[in-house]
């Protein structure tokens, strides 16, 4: 399968399940992942040509600290008694979706440099 139909479907699959969780909690809190879902991807773009200097380390670090927040994010609306664990579950499966996509993306991206 090529990479844009993964980016694609992952994509998809991912803001499927977040919706869906928030339909399961009857509540709009889990939309906040929306928020961290695009900003992964932006320090990706600015370090994905330098991998090795300061600016991809950055950038890396970066994409680190939204992809945590964005998984840690449910737990504390878990742990707060927010969100069930229904819609807990349906976060973590967008999430998971949601990194399969960026990790795609992101070596797609790679791919056309070299």
């Amino acid at each position: 399968m090529e990479k844009p139909y993964i980016i694609g479907i992952s994509s998809f699959l991912s803001f499927l399940f977040l919706i869906f969780s928030c339909v399961a909690a009857e509540i709009w809190w889990p939309l906040f992942n929306v928020l961290f879902m695009l900003l992964v991807i932006v320090p990706s773009l600015f370090g994905a040509l330098e991998s090795t200097g300061l600016l991809g380390s950055l950038g890396d670090f970066i994409s680190a600290v939204f992809a945590f927040s964005a998984f840690a994010f449910p737990f504390v609306l878990f742990h707060s008694d927010v969100i069930g664990g229904g819609s807990f579950c349906l976060i973590l499966l967008s999430n998971i979706c949601a990194v399969v996509a960026v990790f795609v993306f992101i070596q797609a991206q790679l791919d056309d440099v070299y």
